[in-house]
């Protein structure tokens, strides 16, 4: 329900980011990258009984995500990850 509101993705009108065109470091290197990915685990609330699958290495209980933004910070995919083993 979340991705409509908050995933926006560039089409093909959505001009490069002054953050790399404007910059000679970076460009032509980066001329066709939409933004940066990063993963990361967010503290979650679980049913007792199924925490064991979202306990991290930490020993907190977290749902990890993978994330790509743009450079304007603006979500473009989002992939939570669901622990299989027990």
């Amino acid at each position: 329900m979340l991705y409509a509101n908050f995933v926006k993705l560039p089409d093909e009108d959505t001009p490069l980011s002054p953050r790399i065109a404007d910059d000679p470091k970076y460009t032509p290197y980066f001329d066709d990258c939409v933004g940066a990915l990063d993963g990361t685990h967010i503290l979650a609330h679980i049913p007792t009984e199924e925490q064991a699958r979202y306990r991290n290495r930490k020993g907190t209980v977290s749902q990890n995500v993978l994330a790509v933004c743009s450079f304007d910070m603006r979500f473009l995919y989002l992939l939570p990850h669901q622990q299989l083993f027990s």
